[in-house]
């Protein structure tokens, strides 16, 4: 007599749970909302990785630890003691969507002298 107790409650307390009707709607609704949720996480830790504060007079050492090692050397040069460097790398702004754009950035004897947003 127990066990029937027993299976009677189950089936009380499982009865309306399995007999939800299932609805496409709100389960593509859902799981598109946490798609978008997300998206905006993962957008919001590429902006903070892609936050590039350059300024003119920085070293080429501490230019290289903020854009990393993934640039390309434009041209280099040495003359008369003076030592010039141009080098390109790809930055990342965020203007509702990511979009890449290029940077070059000259240096004369190791020192940041110019930027250039292209």
């Amino acid at each position: 007599m127990e066990t029937v107790i027993k299976t009677i409650t189950f089936l009380i307390l499982t009865l309306p749970v399995s007999c939800r009707k299932w609805d496409p709607d709100y389960q593509f609704s859902k799981e598109i909302s946490e798609a978008k949720k997300v998206n905006v996480k993962q957008k919001s830790s590429v902006e903070e990785l892609h936050i590039i504060d350059l300024k003119v007079g920085q070293s080429l050492s501490e230019v290289l630890s903020i854009i990393g090692n993934n640039y390309k050397i434009l041209a280099n040069a040495r003359a008369n003691g003076i030592s010039w460097l141009k080098i390109e790398y790809q930055d990342f702004t965020t203007d509702n969507a990511l979009k890449s754009s290029r940077t070059e950035l000259l240096f004369k004897n190791n020192q940041l002298i110019k930027i250039y947003h292209l």
